[in-house]
């Protein structure tokens, strides 16, 4: 039986990854249908699927509508959701659903921060693009390279370039993506030197 079910759950996971690529919302409704009759709606790897395929189907309604009914709601399931809301620009959400992920004791990704960030740009706070700065440096990921870089554009974007300086320095290993970045926030800002300098070095 275990088997059995393991074989069903690979069926649906591939329906649900021509569903994300098809991304059409009609299918994906009749899929997530056929998932909650077999009654694996809740199921972990399912249910974490099922909110990808209807975000990435535009039907922010119908994820939050799944994420709500998963008994087990990981990093992904949380990204997912936050990124969501962040695409659509409901930034306010995105960010309370952060802290609602802390409150149910799921700690956050590299990839959690990068789309907060990217929401603090959007939404054009700094206030929380900081806060969020700190609360990536206190869960460890103050080094990565993706929030690194995620932290380079955004104090880039708001003129902050010496905050953009420090975040760069703090990675050891660089690729082309935080370096167009720093040298980015330079340009934009009218710092051809400091943006030479920067190619040049890379």
């Amino acid at each position: 039986m275990p088997s059995q079910c393991s074989e069903i759950v690979q069926d649906f996971l591939s329906l649900l990854r021509h569903g994300c690529k098809s991304r059409d919302l009609a299918q994906a409704k009749r899929i997530y249908e056929r998932i909650r009759i077999a009654g694996l709606e809740t199921d972990r790897v399912l249910g974490n699927r099922i909110v990808q395929l209807f975000v990435a189907c535009g039907s922010l309604t119908d994820a939050h509508l799944v994420f709500n009914r998963l008994t087990h709601r990981n990093v992904l399931s949380w990204t997912c959701v936050i990124s969501a809301y962040i695409e659509h620009e409901n930034f306010d959400h995105a960010f309370t659903l952060y802290h609602k992920m802390h409150e149910d004791h799921v700690l956050p990704s590299s990839y959690t921060f990068v789309a907060l960030l990217k929401g603090c740009i959007k939404a054009k706070n700094l206030e929380k693009g900081r806060e969020f700065h700190v609360e990536a440096v206190r869960n460890g990921f103050e080094n990565d390279p993706f929030v690194a870089t995620a932290l380079v554009d955004m104090y880039g974007k708001f003129g902050l370039l010496l905050q953009a300086q420090e975040a760069f320095d703090k990675v050891i290993v660089r690729d082309t993506v935080i370096w167009n970045a720093i040298i980015g926030g330079y340009t934009e800002h009218g710092n051809g030197h400091n943006a030479l300098c920067c190619y040049e070095k890379m």
